[in-house]
């Protein structure tokens, strides 16, 4: 099957992301598994080949300390992220209204997409009390593009931001009829009008599940129609089929927030550089981040922590220290970007 680097886009989904070039505040909010972050991402990478600033920040814990860090770490090299420095995260009026200011005095004379993923991750009503008053402000060339699996705001705070945010939900992402009939074309698959049938009822336009399905089909010839096991599909169509060595590296993979092809081989312990690259050319579900890192989608996190929970406690510990070793040897433990390596 052809593999596709990114999300299918049809001319809809394509016609509502070029919305978000003039909206103040957009906010993505769908359950996993509906490509949200790789759509804001499609729109993002359209963005920079025009010569726009892009900033992403990406959520990995529940603090409002974590996410101030991650803010003065996007707007670092700036004017406004040395004086945000100065700052914390504004927990009053007085303290709002001041940073505000800094915002309006010091970003940049140019369009910004500030794009903040997995919000839903925080608990912490400071911080979206700070994001809407950001959004409320509408400063012209400053564009935020909040992604969430829940509610952001709350409805009288949507009425109150009005037209200055653009609001993209699961039935805006989700696949229609005809959408998943020429993405199966497009990836190779020849399927009759009944089986597209009972694929877009099943899966709903779930974009995850349906290329699940696809992989499925590819290795199988016969879908899985039942969606409540998403875990399962995963262990059985990215896990389970693959050799014993790239098995482990994928488990690997699924441990640390964000990783690099070398940090898992040294965790691995034996040269394997040809496994890892296979693993990366043909996994939809391992992102490559504007950092440099890859970093595993949360289905595939799940489901390889889930399994490498079952390994004996002896070699995880023996993963988990030379995980440990590299971030040790390369200087790169930074909390604020997310590469902290969970414990068994």
């Amino acid at each position: 099957m052809k593999r596709l680097n990114n999300l299918y886009y049809s001319k809809r989904i394509k016609e509502l992301l070029a919305e978000l070039q003039t909206a103040g505040t957009t906010l993505v909010v769908a359950p996993m598994g509906y490509g949200k972050t790789l759509a804001v991402q499609y729109f993002l990478q359209e963005q920079e080949r025009c010569g726009k600033k892009v900033l992403r920040q990406s959520i990995y814990g529940a603090g409002a300390e974590a996410f101030w860090q991650g803010v003065c770490h996007s707007w670092q090299n700036t004017e406004l992220g040395a004086a945000l420095l100065q700052q914390s995260l504004p927990a009053d009026a007085n303290a709002k209204t001041l940073v505000l200011e800094l915002f309006r005095q010091l970003l940049p004379q140019e369009p910004v997409y500030w794009f903040i993923d997995d919000l839903h991750l925080l608990e912490s009503s400071e911080v979206i009390d700070f994001l809407f008053a950001l959004s409320k402000a509408g400063f012209a060339d400053l564009h935020l593009l909040l992604v969430s699996r829940g509610q952001i705001f709350d409805g009288n705070r949507l009425l109150e931001l009005g037209r200055k945010v653009f609001c993209l939900d699961k039935h805006d992402l989700a696949l229609q009829r005809d959408e998943l009939a020429e993405y199966s074309s497009r990836c190779g698959l020849q399927l009759t009008t009944q089986q597209l049938d009972a694929l877009h009822e099943a899966c709903e336009g779930w974009f995850s599940v349906t290329y699940l399905n696809f992989l499925n089909y590819d290795r199988y010839q016969r879908f899985c129609l039942d969606t409540g096991s998403v875990y399962e599909m995963i262990a059985n169509v990215l896990l389970r089929p693959l050799p014993s060595e790239q098995q482990r590296l994928l488990l690997l993979m699924g441990q640390p927030e964000e990783f690099t092809p070398e940090q898992v081989a040294y965790a691995y312990g034996t040269s394997c550089r040809e496994s890892v690259g296979r693993l990366l050319e043909c996994n939809a579900f391992i992102i490559r981040l504007a950092n440099g890192r890859l970093r595993c989608h949360h289905m595939l996190k799940q489901a390889t922590r889930h399994a490498f929970g079952l390994l004996p406690e002896a070699e995880q510990q023996m993963y988990f220290r030379r995980l440990g070793q590299w971030y040790a040897q390369h200087e790169r433990v930074r909390g604020s970007v997310g590469l902290a390596v969970p414990r068994p």
